[in-house]
């Protein structure tokens, strides 16, 4: 009686050496699920349901996790840069540029760009789940930010933030 390969068995063995092959030419090319990165070959960890948007304004270092459903949303003014060994939780945001509100007689959608700048996530940084960080930020290296955090304002390095607005609660 010899080894017969179901028909299931034969499609999953093609499958698996054709995503094999696929990530091999996407390794050389340069390029992944979200086009071409600025250092594609760097240990980059997306999981699923993760919106980057404006990549050219979003830069990748190495060694980084981005968990579920997490969302960097940038613009030309509000550069997103993220260093090594930074671990993003599920639900986070990380939201360059604002709008402008000051003029009552014109509808804010129309008012044009508020504040701007750019956000830097420095190395060996764990962004909790549910956190956000909005433009002109830097969360220093070593940093913590609580889960569900609002990040308005720089963290100073080896801190844990957390709150809303995330204010230092300790140091690490």
């Amino acid at each position: 009686m010899g080894f017969e390969m179901s028909l299931r068995d034969k499609s999953k063995k093609i499958r698996k050496r054709t995503n094999r092959i696929r990530n091999i030419v996407k390794y050389c090319l340069g390029i992944d699920k979200y086009g071409l990165l600025e250092n594609s070959r760097a240990d980059l960890n997306i999981s699923k349901n993760v919106t980057l948007s404006k990549l050219e304004h979003i830069h990748f270092k190495d060694h980084i996790f981005i968990s579920n459903n997490t969302s960097i949303i940038t613009n030309e003014h509000s550069p997103v840069t993220i260093g090594n060994y930074v671990m993003i939780g599920h639900n986070v945001m990380i939201i360059g540029g604002n709008h402008d509100i000051s003029n009552k007689e014109i509808p804010m959608m129309l008012q044009g760009e508020g504040k701007q700048g750019a956000i830097t996530i420095e190395d060996d940084v764990w962004i909790g789940a549910g956190a956000i960080i909005l433009a002109g930020v830097t969360v220093g290296k070593g940093c913590v930010i609580g889960a569900g955090s609002v990040v308005t304002k720089d963290v100073p390095e080896y801190c844990v933030a957390a709150g809303n607005p995330a204010r230092v609660v300790k140091q690490r």
